[in-house]
């Protein structure tokens, strides 16, 4: 386990020690696990750059935000307890906890979720299910966080058993997780057998969070063979990572064996400290359009941005944008998916 300065420095003697400011901003947690898949003695390793602090996540650019998806639109407020957001009239997203498994480096609550992560607040936990319980709009409850496999496991099974008894206007709840990635046991025996359970009462999803081919491990595809469950992916587009054409088909196929689809590729956010990670959206374009023809369109992911004003998501393949223009830079007029409402979003200079 890695989970400061010195620890890191077990894995890699030579790191460079001014690490330890961007570890106090934004901390570091590296499970066992992870840690035997990461190639210590190459800092250009996908795996590596997951999770490994970089120098280059000081540097903030000045449209990167601490909130760089909306949770908290002070326009549309979306923000109905502190656990719950509202944005699509037909879901919400719930944030179960503030812990996750490890730190990924791209992370776009990466602002929120290092310093808290273990609070769990009783009093807006029960208001959220309140909400959920007296919001008949609602059709699918999406629990994300930090990580849900990492919430409370009591209070885990008690939103599951509040939604199936109380809430009957609720048609399916989606679960967001990558704690598996990082800790394949942390699917036990019990946590299958309960999820198997409620999702023979209401259809259950996970949405999991797997970014390179290399984080399909047996021990991985052997957990999440437990559930029997829908299984699709969604993941970030990070340069040096999964930022080619063959990553991306190569991550296709090892999703497949774990029984999982793709289902979205994220234009990364802007999350403070990221700007490393990011491409062009001509050029994300480009890697997607490049896959065709090498694989089955049913495993191609859509390419799709989340809206820093909290309008949400929209795809990159012009069905939702109304203009692009390249006089300065490169922006996109955009309509939201589910309003009138337009943005306009200036890609990262």
């Amino acid at each position: 386990m890695i989970n400061n300065f010195d620890d890191l420095k077990k894995f890699q003697p030579d790191i460079n020690p001014e690490i330890k400011q961007v570890i106090e901003k934004y901390g570091v947690h590296i499970t066992e696990y992870y840690a035997n898949l990461v190639d210590w003695k190459n800092p250009n390793d996908a795996l590596y750059k997951i999770v490994v602090p970089c120098m280059k996540e000081l540097v903030d650019k000045k449209d990167e935000l601490e909130d760089p998806i909306g949770d908290d639109s002070q326009i549309f407020k979306t923000l109905k307890t502190k656990m719950l957001i509202h944005r699509y009239p037909d879901r919400v997203l719930l944030l179960t906890t503030n812990k996750c498994a490890s730190r990924c480096r791209y992370c776009f609550r990466k602002c929120k979720v290092f310093g808290n992560n273990d609070i769990f607040d009783e009093q807006e936990f029960k208001k959220s299910l309140e909400y959920i319980k007296n919001t008949k709009s609602i059709s699918e409850v999406v629990l994300s966080g930090g990580d849900p496999f990492c919430m409370p496991r009591e209070k885990f099974k008690q939103v599951f058993e509040f939604i199936i008894s109380e809430c009957l206007h609720i048609k399916g709840i989606r679960i967001h997780s990558r704690a598996f990635v990082y800790n394949p046991d942390i699917i036990t025996d019990d946590l299958a057998d309960f999820l198997n359970s409620m999702n023979k009462k209401l259809p259950i999803i996970l949405m999991t969070h797997i970014v390179h081919a290399r984080e399909v491990t047996d021990n991985l595809c052997n957990s999440l063979k437990k559930l029997d469950l829908i299984k699709v992916n969604q993941a970030p587009l990070l340069k040096g990572v999964n930022g080619t054409v063959e990553d991306l088909i190569n991550l296709s196929w090892a999703l497949v064996k774990a029984g999982v689809l793709p289902h979205y590729l994220h234009y990364l956010d802007k999350a403070k400290g990221t700007s490393y990670f990011r491409m062009s959206i001509d050029e994300a374009r480009e890697l997607v359009a490049g896959m065709w023809g090498h694989i089955g369109g049913h495993l191609i992911p859509k390419l799709i941005l989340d809206l820093p004003d909290g309008q949400g998501k929209i795809a990159l393949d012009k069905s939702f944008i109304l203009s692009e223009d390249y006089s300065d830079g490169h922006s996109l007029t955009i309509k939201s998916t589910y309003s009138d409402k337009v943005s306009v979003y200036k890609e990262q200079k």
